[in-house]
């Protein structure tokens, strides 16, 4: 009897570890839980959120231009312009006087083609008048340019880059149309074909043209 309590009391015990691996142990932890402490403290200290926040998604190309296209002057409204230069200095107050179809570039240097086009789609036109706005070009650079494509178009300089801010003009060569009123009747959404485009600058240029 006192024999088989024995044996039951040894099958019991409890196993012993060698006491330089107990110490190591408790070592690591201390450091461990000393090395997170430090960040915690110092992500805190530095205005870092903890546990850091979840990458925000990169907005689509699509995304990007809504979001853009929420800040435009809205359709039927009379915008107040600031004044721009002509290539001579001189001030002039847009739009225009009529109806009237400013294109705006950042640079002149990708305008070109698109200065071309809206040239050769309004030439039905002779009512209205057109100006191209741009920004990060030299004036004298784009005199001789657009002399050689022999435009029509009057270009004006918006140093200040206000004439942009107040069009909202992220996109380059956008086409805004004005009525007779001043009121802007169409703006080129870059998400349309260059078709839809002209299809729909038309028919407000036509619009505008008969008053209604």
């Amino acid at each position: 009897m006192n024999q088989e309590s024995q044996q039951g009391g040894e099958g019991r015990r409890s196993v012993q570890f060698p006491q330089w691996l107990v110490t190591v142990i408790v070592v690591l932890a201390v450091a461990a839980a000393g090395v997170l402490v430090g960040i915690f403290v110092s992500s805190r200290a530095l205005g870092v959120k903890w546990p850091p926040p979840k990458p925000t998604p990169q907005a689509t190309w699509e995304e990007q231009v809504g979001q853009s296209m929420k800040a435009d002057p809205k359709l039927g409204a009379t915008i107040e312009l600031p004044e721009v230069e002509d290539l001579d200095k001189r001030k002039v107050q847009l739009p225009l006087p009529g109806v009237s179809a400013l294109m705006y570039v950042e640079s002149y240097n990708v305008g070109d083609e698109d200065i071309r086009v809206m040239e050769r789609e309004l030439a039905a036109y002779p009512q209205v008048k057109t100006c191209v706005v741009f920004m990060l070009s030299d004036p004298e650079m784009v005199r001789q340019k657009a002399q050689e494509n022999g435009f029509r178009s009057l270009f004006l300089y918006d140093r200040a880059g206000q004439m942009r801010d107040a069009l909202n003009a992220f996109d380059n060569a956008r086409v805004y149309i004005f009525d007779r009123a001043g009121r802007l009747v169409f703006i080129e959404n870059p998400a349309d074909d260059d078709e839809d485009i002209i299809a729909k600058a038309k028919a407000a240029v036509e619009k505008a043209l008969s008053g209604d």
